[in-house]
């Protein structure tokens, strides 16, 4: 049971309290169609649905942030539900404060692509096959060879709310798709901000010259480590049982001597068996996943 798609479907202004200098605060909501595998699906689910807005999330490059989320099914189809987000914040960007409109925050962006590059230890030649010595097991000391992520630097005019924007998404990765990336194979590296001030009628305006640098890779930002130790769960044997104990002990070598190099095991806590046996790497979850559809960057498509 999931959300099928989520359609964004309109904006409306509830209420205004813009002062007459820039800066001035708006309250608005934006509203979603949201469709569903199931008419068993919960609210709970449709807020988490891809598309759909997340409390506390900034639109557009001023200030506003999503406090508050409700989502209601439809009388006559439980497995489409209605979500609006509501919003307060500045209205630098969305309109005139007091005759005033910050241009700057409307120019284009500027966009660099180039390459991160690092090494990779070899695994298969460029025709697939396994690099081995002469004994058909992996070389000890593997070689390494070349290889890049592609990179993209996005530089553009933000309002004062960047240091806001820059403390919460440095080193997130994509909660959801990003210029075609799937979610969590996109990270920001960089955010470099330089802030600036203009005297305008109303007073000084800030503002912000943000870059961001997003690098991609094809397989998740998740990492990955060798299963290896010195200890293996402890497993009791008995007629043509076998069972844990849920304890752990020592592994030792074929003397009965307690290893003193870290023992590859097979991702159930049991010592591979055979040296020509692949080995097992863990998977590990940790970069905070955030919305980067919400920091609305040019529509690009990053082909790996």
């Amino acid at each position: 049971m999931s959300v099928i798609s989520v359609i964004e479907i309109g904006e409306e202004l509830t209420s205004e309290k813009a002062s007459t200098a820039p800066g001035g605060v708006d309250e608005f909501v934006r509203e979603f169609t949201v469709r569903t595998s199931s008419p068993s699906v919960r609210a709970s689910t449709v807020k988490k649905g891809n598309g759909v807005p997340r409390l506390d999330e900034r639109y557009g490059v001023g200030t506003a942030l999503c406090y508050r989320l409700t989502a209601a099914r439809n009388k006559n189809n439980a497995t489409v539900w209605r979500v609006r987000a509501y919003y307060r914040g500045d209205t630098l960007t969305r309109k005139e404060s007091g005759g005033y409109v910050n241009q700057l925050v409307y120019q284009p962006p500027k966009v660099r692509t180039n390459q991160a590059h690092y090494q990779i230890p070899m695994a298969i030649t460029i025709d697939k096959k396994p690099i081995v010595n002469s004994t058909g097991v992996p070389f000890a000391r593997r070689p390494l060879m070349d290889a890049s992520d592609p990179t993209v630097e996005v530089s553009r005019f933000e309002s004062d709310s960047y240091a806001i924007t820059s403390a919460r998404y440095a080193n997130a990765v994509n909660f959801d798709t990003f210029m075609g990336s799937p979610p969590r194979t996109v990270k920001i590296m960089d955010l470099n901000g330089e802030r600036f001030a203009m005297k305008t009628a109303f007073g000084w305006l800030y503002y912000w010259k943000a870059t961001y640098l997003f690098r991609f890779k094809k397989e998740t930002w998740d990492k990955e480590i060798l299963d290896e130790g010195f200890y293996q769960k402890e497993i009791k044997h008995w007629d043509s049982h076998s069972a844990e104990t849920g304890k752990i002990e020592r592994i030792t070598d074929v003397h009965g001597s307690p290893v003193v190099t870290p023992v590859r095991l097979d991702g159930k806590g049991q010592p591979l068996e055979k040296v020509t046996d692949p080995s097992v790497f863990l998977t590990f979850k940790v970069y905070k996943e955030l919305s980067f559809r919400a920091l609305q960057m040019p529509q690009l498509r990053v082909i790996l």
